[in-house]
């Protein structure tokens, strides 16, 4: 069975899965190394979900977690 998933949608939803076990935040070296994606990659994919309010980032300790679109799509199910 061949594999047909878009990687670059997988490598969001594991982002998502990520953060969800953080819900203080967590940096982009320390989630880039948790995914083992590199910095840039995490951080333009980290855009495409802030810029969507799938995450948000702490503006004190700059630390991602998840955005309350999450709490919409859940509230859904």
């Amino acid at each position: 069975m061949t594999n047909n998933n878009v990687q670059s949608v997988e490598r969001a939803l594991k982002i998502l899965n990520t953060l969800a076990q953080y819900p203080e935040g967590i940096g982009i070296t320390e989630l880039s190394n948790k995914l083992q994606l590199a910095k840039s990659t995490t951080h333009r994919l980290i855009l495409t979900l802030m810029n969507n309010n799938y995450v948000i980032q702490d503006s004190k300790t700059e630390n991602y977690r998840l955005g309350m679109h999450i709490v919409s799509l859940s509230s859904s199910v």
